[in-house]
């Protein structure tokens, strides 16, 4: 497996060595090409036409192109140099990939393919010219992934995406159309952690002598003071990388520092120290607590923070090594099976003891002259990694004028044995249901046999809008191009007046279309006309009941229907099918009133003989009625009634002619009331009586009064609202002797209109405002007066002046 940490490039081209077989060299993939073999480029240009006459002629193409990421001719003088810098046994070969995709961009050809089986969606929509170059992209959508990662493609071009490629190459340039884009993974080894400890014993060891001695007794706390010594003397050198992002927050790299010092830790005090028994009756077992440092200590340690791995080795090269034991220094080291000598016993050691607190002790190690030495512990984890390359570039079609034409072939599909006539028939949109058909046959002929017969015939039955049929005759020997067709309609029963035929059947006819769309229009007449009242009509208008009658000059269909329409009613649509060109439809109305009166409405024809009405809508004229017509508007401005009766009178040449009443309830909305007079002349006469009911109960009678506008304003009349607010303003009453203030309200219009003569009497004992609604009959007659009567505490009234003004807020005071 390659080995991700020895990247390197060499002409050009990244390389990496593999991490066990150091003369194998893997190289990255090159930018994409078009691949080459023997015959030259490996791409191909087939252009084919078929038909031979300008509107029949179909052409098309297809570009096949195989593409590769392999070195090429770099491959050799690479290999060359790789043998000059390390050795004639180097071999190159490419990196294997796990997976990977490659796919063609440029021109329209979106971004295809994307399916597992090498096809891709239809190419983009063409740009603002309509213009379509390639309609589909076939081709692997993974490559090998081996060697030079070769993947192969196929483009569905169009009659103009032929044309553009033909052109192209013919005029021998040197043109990028496509662009290969590949997406590439592969793995390999990565060491993500490195720790290098270097202890220089004999340093180590000469530090020790002077700063301690061989007989001291030393506590574990000051070991760690010691080694941090040796750390900073370079006695003792460690050297950590990390290449993981897992150990790269502060919190992980502190936890690797508090790790890597206790293990260092550890080495040195298996390295130069030994336990030493202390004397006296410790609380604990000696013995446990100064036992040797076994295997576990150092592995079980190591594997909280590094690799399991990692630990075992440095806690073997720990424990293997020999422990010595403390003794003089003049004292020669024990033979081997002697044991060691218990240590000496100092006077610290017998103070602990005393005090019951044991504490782990160590004496300084009497080193052999072959162990000073240095000793190297190089421990790293390597795991393996997943990496990615996207190599990518506009593919050239570039090759000498020969090689290029080469690569260029002509097919026509108009040879003989497989000379054809294709024909599409469809429905063409037909809605049937508002055709009113249930199918639509269509029969084909082509060619004549030596009998007279057609050579070939197909038929197919249509019966919804999407349904469509494909044929195809092969041709005669003439070559001839036309055909025959024959359209039947079937036609629903009961539907539309005139024609009562349910089968029509048209006659041959010869075309040479390939598309064959039919409809019922190219052989029968179908008139849909709409029927509609004016958008305004008279108010008692009820219905009106249309007729559409089929004319036939020769008499021999007699058809008829019948409608009835209402104002604010739909339309409605009379289906009319004409046998023949000369027929045609008589509409005729008759117009129903409220009153049960009818009258007859002016006839219409379809088609219009004038040719100046429209084909397919009549709108029925409804004539004026003499008729007495009036609204009627309540007007409540201070909210007091519940509803006006008026009652009307309608007389003409001095005859009654209607007498009734209608009811007004909602303020400000007009009510239409008519009266048909039996003749438009002379003008009528209108009298009106007001009956308001108040909400209260009461019930207020006007007399009659003659109608002077087309508008009638009933109830309280009045132009505006005014509302006048009185307060009070000054210390609290009865702190000046007063109980309260009865104001006196009156209203009068300039002219002294005794409609609108109003008045009120208002009690102020307290600062709340009293307020007071007058009616207007001018918008600008505001003035009012009024008069305040102090009530004092004593019992007697003072009357203050009359004040009159035309604010709406008058302020109360009351004076000395």
């Amino acid at each position: 497996m390659l080995d991700l940490n020895t990247r390197f490039e060499l002409l050009g081209v990244t390389l990496y060595r593999d991490a066990d077989q150091t003369e194998v060299f893997f190289f990255l993939p090159q930018n994409p090409v078009i691949a080459r073999d023997r015959a030259g480029l490996m791409f191909d240009l087939m252009l084919y036409e078929k038909g031979g006459q300008a509107e029949d002629l179909q052409t098309g193409g297809f570009l096949t192109l195989a593409i590769t990421t392999g070195l090429g001719s770099l491959e050799q003088p690479l290999l060359r140099e790789l043998r000059r810098q390390f050795g004639d046994n180097a071999r190159l070969v490419s990196i294997p990939f796990t997976e990977g995709s490659v796919r063609l961009a440029g021109l329209d050809t979106g971004v295809a393919p994307i399916n597992p089986d090498g096809s891709g969606p239809p190419a983009s929509d063409p740009g603002p010219t309509g213009i379509r170059l390639v309609e589909k992209v076939f081709g692997a959508t993974t490559p090998n992934l081996d060697g030079d990662n070769r993947a192969v493609f196929s483009l569905q071009l169009s009659e103009d995406g032929a044309a553009f490629f033909a052109d192209l190459m013919e005029q021998g340039r040197s043109a990028r159309p496509l662009i290969a884009i590949y997406d590439l993974k592969y793995t390999g080894l990565m060491e993500v952690e490195s720790l290098r400890i270097e202890i220089d014993y004999s340093r180590v060891y000469d530090f020790l002598r002077t700063r301690i001695g061989f007989n001291a007794i030393v506590v574990a706390g000051e070991i760690d003071t010691i080694v941090e010594e040796l750390r900073d003397n370079q006695a003792i050198k460690i050297d950590d990388t990390v290449r993981s992002l897992e150990l790269s927050t502060p919190e992980a790299m502190k936890e690797r520092r508090d790790r890597i010092d206790a293990l260092v830790k550890e080495l040195a005090t298996g390295a130069f120290f030994a336990p030493s028994l202390k004397l006296g009756d410790p609380s604990v077992n000696e013995r446990d607590v100064f036992a040797a440092p076994t295997v576990e200590t150092q592995s079980g340690l190591f594997r909280q923070g590094l690799p399991a791995a990692i630990g075992q080795a440095m806690g073997q090269a720990v424990t293997t090594r020999e422990m010595a034991t403390g003794t003089d220094i003049n004292t020669p080291p024990p033979e081997p099976g002697e044991g060691a000598r218990p240590p000496a016993n100092t006077q610290v050691a017998a103070q602990s003891s005393a005090l019951g607190h044991p504490t782990a002790t160590f004496t300084m190690r009497q080193l052999q002259q072959r162990e000073l030495r240095k000793v190297v512990y190089d421990l790293s984890r390597t795991t393996a990694m997943q990496r990615s390359t996207g190599p990518q570039n506009p593919l050239l079609f570039m090759g000498s004028e020969r090689e290029i034409r080469a690569r260029i072939h002509k097919i026509s599909l108009n040879h003989p044995f497989f000379a054809r006539l294709r024909i599409d028939v469809d429905a063409g949109g037909t809605d049937f249901a508002v055709e009113g058909i249930r199918a639509m046959t269509v029969n084909l002929r082509y060619g004549r046999r030596p009998d007279g017969l057609p050579k070939e015939t197909a038929d197919v039955i249509l019966d919804s809008a999407d349904d469509r049929a494909s044929f195809v005759f092969a041709r005669d020997q003439g070559g001839d191009m036309g055909y025959e067709y024959q359209l039947t309609l079937h036609y629903l029963p009961g539907f539309g007046l005139g024609d009562t035929r349910q089968t029509v059947t048209g006659p041959w006819t010869r075309t040479e279309a390939r598309q064959l769309s039919v409809h019922p229009s190219m052989l029968a007449r179908r008139q849909p006309i709409t029927l509609a009242l004016p958008r305004v009509t008279q108010p008692d208008l009820s219905e009106v009941r249309v007729t559409v009658a089929y004319v036939d000059p020769e008499g021999v269909i007699d058809d008829r229907r019948s409608f009835v329409l209402t104002p604010g009613g739909a339309p409605a649509v009379a289906n009319v099918r004409f046998a023949d060109a000369n027929d045609a439809a008589r509409i005729t109305g008759e117009a129903i009133f409220a009153d049960g009166r009818s009258q007859p409405l002016p006839e219409e024809m379809r088609p219009d003989p004038a040719g100046a009405k429209p084909l397919d809508l009549v709108v029925l004229p409804i004539p004026q009625r003499p008729a007495a017509q009036f609204s009627v508007m309540l007007s409540d401005p201070l909210d007091e009634l519940r509803s006006v009766l008026v009652d009307y009178e309608v007389r003409q040449a001095g005859q009654l002619i209607a007498a009734a009443a209608v009811e007004v309830t909602e303020a400000l909305r007009a009510v239409p009331v008519t009266v048909v007079l039996p003749a438009p002349a002379p003008l009528p006469e209108v009298r009106l009586r007001e009956r308001r009911i108040f909400d209260r109960g009461g019930i207020e009678t006007l007399d009659f009064q003659p109608l002077t506008d087309g508008m009638a304003i009933v109830g309280v009349p009045a132009a505006d609202v005014m509302e006048v607010t009185l307060r009070y303003l000054g210390p609290p009453m009865q702190t000046l002797g007063v109980l309260g203030m009865l104001v006196t309200l009156r209203y009068q219009t300039p002219d002294d209109d005794p409609q609108f003569r109003q008045t009120a009497s208002l009690f102020l004992e307290a600062a709340e405002p009293a307020r007071w609604v007058v009616r207007l009959k001018d918008r600008t007659a505001r003035r009012f007066i009024h008069q305040t009567t102090l009530m004092l505490q004593t019992g007697q009234q003072r009357a203050l002046p009359e004040v009159a003004t035309d604010n709406n807020l008058v302020l109360l005071q009351i004076t000395a």
